[in-house]
C-alpha cells in the first residue's frame, strides 16, 4: 500500500501530523465500508465494456498461468463483494504499524525540521510484526498461447501480444528500456512504421517493458480493424521475436536518447 501526498512546503508538518492521526484512528466507518464497496464493484462490473482491460485480463491469465499475479489485481465483482470490514481493519493492523512504515520525502526539508516532525507525529504509532510474503517465480510455458473474448459487436479488436520482460533489478534493465522505446515508443520507431505507416493496420501501436518482483510481461497493444486483425497480430508476434533476439539499430537507439533527453 502507498500513500503519495503533495503539499506546501510550510503546509508539511500539518500534513504529517494529520496522516499520522489518520493511520492511528482510522474511522472504519460501516458506512462508508458499504459505500465504497458498491462502488468498486459497480467499477468493476463496467470491465466488459472495456476492451482494453479485458484483453489485458486474458493475457495475464494465460502469462501467470496459476500464478497469484494471473488473478485480477483490482480484484472481481465476486472477491470484492466477499470482504468483510473486520478484515480491513485487520489488514491495516498488519500494514500501518511501527515496524513496517517506510517513509520518502523530497522538496524543501526545512533542515531535520520536518524529520523531527515524522518522529514526534509517528512515536506513539502502535507496533506490528512485518511479514513477508514470498511469491514463487512464474513457470515459464512453452509455445504459443492464444485468448480470444469474443466481442461481435466491436469492428476494432484490441489485441495484445507480450512475452517476458523484467524483474525489479535485472541488469541490464535500463538499456532494454530504451532499446523498447527505440522500437515502440516513438513514430519513428519499427512498430509505428510496420504497423502504421507501411500497412495501415491500425492508427497507433505501443509497447512496454515492465517490471516487478517476479518477472513482469513485456507486451505490444494495438487496435486494428477486425479484417486485418489476424494478420496484424502475427506480425507484432514476429517483430517482438525480432526484438528479443536481435534488438535495434544503432541508428535507431541514438534516435531514441535524443528523445528521451
Amino acid at each position: 500500500t502507498r500513500l503519495f501526498f503533495s503539499v506546501l512546503s510550510k503546509n508539511a508538518p500539518a500534513l504529517i501530523r494529520l496522516v499520522a492521526r489518520l493511520l492511528r484512528d482510522p474511522g472504519f466507518r460501516r458506512s462508508d465500508f458499504v459505500r465504497h464497496q458498491r462502488s468498486l464493484i459497480a467499477s468493476a462490473e463496467t470491465i466488459v465494456d472495456n476492451d482494453s482491460a479485458l484483453a489485458t485480463r486474458a493475457f495475464y491469465r494465460l502469462y501467470y498461468s496459476n500464478h497469484p499475479l494471473g488473478r485480477p489485481r483490482g480484484g472481481t465483482v465476486e472477491t470484492l463483494g466477499s470482504i468483510e470490514l473486520e478484515s480491513l481493519k485487520a489488514r491495516h493492523r498488519a500494514a500501518f504499524g511501527s515496524q513496517t512504515l517506510v517513509f520518502g520525502l523530497a522538496g524543501d526539508l526545512q533542515g531535520d525540521a520536518l524529520l523531527r516532525e515524522l518522529e514526534r507525529a509517528f512515536a506513539d504509532l502502535p507496533k506490528n510484526e512485518a511479514v513477508t510474503y514470498l511469491l514463487g517465480e512464474r513457470r515459464s510455458g512453452s509455445g504459443d498461447h492464444i485468448a480470444i473474448v469474443n466481442r461481435p459487436d466491436r469492428k476494432k479488436v484490441h489485441t495484445l501480444v507480450g512475452s517476458r520482460g523484467l524483474r525489479i533489478g535485472d541488469d541490464p534493465g535500463l538499456e532494454i528500456q530504451i532499446a523498447n522505446h527505440a522500437f515502440g515508443g516513438m513514430f519513428s520507431s519499427k512498430l509505428m512504421q510496420e504497423i502504421r505507416a507501411k500497412r495501415g493496420y491500425a492508427y497507433g501501436v505501443t509497447s512496454v517493458v515492465a517490471q516487478d518482483i517476479v518477472r513482469e510481461a513485456m507486451t505490444i497493444t494495438t487496435s486494428p480493424g477486425e479484417d486485418v486483425a489476424a494478420a496484424c497480430a502475427a506480425l507484432l508476434g514476429k517483430l517482438q521475436a525480432q526484438f528479443a533476439e536481435r534488438g535495434v539499430s544503432g541508428r535507431a537507439l541514438s534516435a531514441a536518447k535524443k528523445s528521451l533527453l
